[in-house]
């Protein structure tokens, strides 16, 4: 039995298999056959099929199939706002992972900027197209809250001796939060716009470095 089984696994290898076909094609020609073969060409699919049968070539598959999965939501997610459907991966893992990249105080606090500004962009965004609802308010007011405290954190951590890049960070800071200011008041003075205190930490926070 044992040795029926390994007869059943021998298989010919492409270059037997179109040997095979050239000897049989032949032997009919020479006995006057007038019969035209054409050696069959494999489908894709039954390439692709024997190919899953290898359980490493399956592995392999699956891996490249799954990274492209995840690629390819995290670039969609890039552009999203709040109340869209990849914002939780833009927010929770795209936004995270690059967290991590960022070693020194200094680093981290001008990366706590770029994300302010980025959900303040996400608040005017979703005021011109009307969807800024309560929900999607909070959503962004809790985050840029969150970032001005990680800013204030790393801007406290950076030494002495590098005060000027502390001075630097404060007003990168004051500048991008002034450029938005009159935007975000006009916005809450919209009728349409429930949340008349919306991004208030950010008009707070010009107001408390202009008193400066």
């Amino acid at each position: 039995m044992d040795e029926f089984k390994k007869l059943k696994k021998i298989k010919l290898s492409d270059y037997e298999k179109r040997n095979l076909f050239n000897r049989i094609s032949n032997s009919i020609k020479e006995d006057g056959e007038n019969v035209e073969l054409h050696y069959p060409i494999p489908s894709p699919f039954f390439r692709f099929s024997s190919l899953l049968e290898n359980k490493r070539s399956f592995v392999l598959v699956f891996s490249v199939f799954f990274l492209f999965l995840i690629s390819t939501t995290v670039f969609a997610s890039f552009n999203t706002l709040p109340g869209d459907l990849l914002y939780g991966v833009k927010i929770n893992v795209t936004e995270k992972i690059s967290d991590l990249t960022y070693l020194t105080p200094e680093s981290r606090a001008e990366h706590n900027l770029r994300k302010i500004e980025r959900r303040i962009n996400e608040f005017e965004k979703l005021a011109e197209k009307g969807r800024l609802t309560e929900e999607n308010t909070k959503k962004i007011e809790k985050d840029v809250d969150k970032n001005f405290g990680d800013f204030d954190h790393n801007l406290g951590q950076i030494k002495k001796d590098t005060k000027e890049n502390k001075n630097r960070l404060g007003k990168m800071l004051r500048s991008d939060l002034q450029k938005h200011t009159e935007k975000i008041k006009k916005i809450r003075e919209d009728k349409k716009v429930s949340n008349k205190r919306a991004l208030q930490s950010v008009i707070e926070r010009v107001h408390s470095s202009d008193s400066e």
